[in-house]
């Protein structure tokens, strides 16, 4: 009796979570054509909508630029609660609007009695990896599609596979926007993703408000991608959302990539209007976590090679103990190891175009490495200024020299590094002639050994004056040195100064600080970029004149929508810092982006541009918006 009220009771909840659940499809149907339709060879079912215009027009696109139709692949949640019939009516809207042909296959993945999280390859799994490939097929062969521009899209549970067919067949998709969807990392590949980490966008839809475990799959998603360094990647949280129905952003985001205009672009505003959405970013501990294998615990950077080639490469035998006689520290002066720091999967992005270190700089600044053991450091002789005379001592080793060379400056060096003098100040207390020979600095090694030391009394220090350094002549080429390093002090503090003035310039102007996201070419606002990146609009740019390009009537009425973006080169584009804004307020911070214009008047649509070589573009479109007449709907 007890085991049949558990039974009903289990039930009676299994009922409240279907109907409790969001399964239900709150857009409204589409005018096109529904059908249903089984592939002939795997015998797998699937959900086919041809939009509206599709019908009309009898198969031809409406734009004579496209071949044929962009398809939407959408992969269903975990049933009983959601299936493929929903996954295709909640599309239909969206496909009259933009123009998409939708199909849903039904899946043998996403079911109650699959493994969750899925974390591997199982049968089911395989069935669906055979059963999706040929129902695509059958859809390219049936419709008049473009082969070239599919969407791999998915609502809740139907992540795990809306994930894995681009990264199985990178290829056969041109685009990735899930919406509040799961994501496991296990599943995903590493072999494939040079071939889609520069071509597929992706966007990852966010709910606030969703399941915990959509929630934080969904992060994990975007950490993933971004730390493949994948070229376009979108992280947005979705206010006040749970776990509903958002096709709008994904078909927004689809239309934005492969460069589609709307077949009705006021719908388009309203729907897209709905949602309220802000950047998401993943935190560097989470960026971590999802490195890819090659990177776990030692990143591709020149830091990561300050370490001894023997700590480097950990033998799997124990190393053999000391000989009496210590050997010369490995050194870093190959080509090889300087090369290895900047050809890893992130050198192109860590150093902009044009600034990255030679390697014979790189090998220079690395060459000398610490001990692998803390107690067999090398440590410098301490001055004795009551030592008393010795014999001439040999001298040393080459390979026993103090290792505490200063390094080289490059164009990597920080400003406070480049401000600091390249003399090493020389202790208080001068040892005797005798003895000053074996203990003289190393920084004056090179000037020494062209002109003998003076050994003319020293002043007394006092402490009222600046350290003093080692009494010698000073050379003509050394003086030149000199003044070059004061120079480059006084350039590198102009650079700060100009820096802090460009944060507070852009920081007064647009209403926010760098760290609130929403300034561009901060590491704060895009993680991805590195943090050489962040110009600031620096006064010592080049300004030049660039076009807006405006997809829309530059006079409507209010809600008006409109598309922008900037007329450059894509190579110019590329890690350049960009600032769109509508009469000062800030837009976007991409190459181009959609707005709804609902306050009347005048609309100053600028951008500015900065490149990575601190050439400056700048441009700007007027767009006039009306007020709305009697009976029309306002925002």
């Amino acid at each position: 009796m007890v085991l049949g009220r558990r039974f009903l009771t289990l039930g009676l909840l299994g009922m409240v979570l279907i109907w409790t659940s969001g399964c239900a499809v709150p857009q409204p149907r589409g005018q096109g054509i529904y059908q249903y339709v089984t592939e002939p060879t795997t015998k797998a079912g699937y959900h086919l909508y041809l939009p509206m215009d599709y019908v009309r027009n009898n198969g031809r696109h409406p734009n004579p630029r496209m071949k044929g139709w962009p398809l939407v692949m959408t992969f269903h949640g975990m049933k009983p609660y959601d299936n493929a019939l929903p996954q295709e009516r909640e599309w239909e809207k969206e496909a009259d609007i933009y123009g998409y042909v939708v199909c849903a296959p039904e899946l043998n993945t996403s079911d109650s009695f699959m493994e969750y999280p899925l974390t591997r390859e199982h049968s089911y799994v395989l069935r669906d990896k055979e059963n999706v490939i040929a129902i695509m097929e059958h859809v390219f062969q049936t419709t008049n599609t473009d082969r070239k521009k599919v969407l791999a899209t998915s609502w809740s549970c139907g992540g795990y596979l809306a994930h894995y067919f681009p990264n199985r067949f990178p290829d056969r998709f041109a685009c990735i926007a899930v919406r509040l969807s799961n994501f496991s990392a296990a599943l995903m590949t590493e072999a494939t993703v040079p071939l889609y980490k520069d071509r597929v966008p992706v966007a990852i839809f966010i709910g606030d408000g969703d399941f915990p475990a959509c929630k934080t799959e969904s992060q994990d998603a975007v950490a993933w991608y971004e730390a493949r360094k994948f070229k376009t990647v979108r992280g947005k949280m979705i206010d006040n959302m749970g776990h509903s129905r958002i096709p709008q952003t994904a078909a927004a985001f689809f239309a934005e990539q492969i460069g589609l205009e709307p077949l009705h672009p006021e719908d388009a505003a309203r729907t897209v209007a709905q949602v309220q959405m802000t950047d998401y970013y993943p935190p560097p501990a989470l960026l971590a976590q999802f490195a890819p294998p090659s990177t776990l615990g030692r990143p591709p950077t020149a830091l990561a090679y300050n370490e001894p080639a023997s700590r480097r490469n950990s033998p799997t035998t124990p190393p053999a103990p000391p000989k009496t006689t210590p050997p010369a520290a490995p050194g870093r002066s190959d080509s090889a190891a300087a090369q290895s720091a900047f050809t890893g999967s992130s050198a192109g992005r860590d150093y902009p175009t044009g600034r990255m270190p030679t390697y014979e700089i790189v090998a220079a600044r690395n060459r000398t490495d610490p001990p692998a053991s803390p107690s067999a450091r090398p440590e410098r002789p301490a001055p004795q200024p009551t030592a008393k005379p010795s014999a001439p001592q040999a001298a040393p080793v080459p390979s026993q020299k103090p290792r505490s060379e200063p390094q080289q400056p490059t164009q990597l060096a920080s400003i406070a590094r480049e401000s600091k003098p390249t003399l090493t100040p020389a202790p208080r207390h001068n040892p005797p002639p005798s003895a000053a020979a074996a203990v003289k600095p190393v920084a004056q090694k090179e000037v020494s050994a062209k002109s003998p030391p003076v050994e003319t009394p020293k002043p007394p220090w006092k402490a009222s004056e600046p350290p003093m350094y080692a009494a010698r002549p000073v050379s003509r080429n050394e003086a030149a040195k000199n003044a070059a390093a004061a120079e480059a002090s006084r350039n590198a503090a102009a650079r700060q100064a100009n820096q802090r003035e460009a944060v507070a310039r852009s920081t007064k102007q647009y209403g926010v600080t760098p760290s609130s996201g929403r300034m561009p070419g901060t590491a704060a606002a895009r993680p991805s970029q590195p943090a050489s990146a962040s110009r600031a609009f620096s006064n010592q740019t080049r300004v030049n004149r660039v076009n807006v390009q405006l997809n829309g009537q530059a006079v409507g009425t209010s809600p008006h929508f409109i598309q922008y973006s900037v007329e450059l080169p894509r190579e110019k584009l590329e890690g350049a810092d960009i600032l769109w804004q509508d009469n000062g307020v800030w837009l976007n911070d991409e190459p181009s982006g959609r707005k709804i214009l609902t306050a009347p008047g005048h609309h100053n649509i600028s951008v500015i541009v900065v490149t990575r070589d601190d050439v400056e573009y700048r441009g700007n479109a007027t767009v006039q918006v009306l007020e709305p007449g009697p009976g029309s709907a306002a925002y």
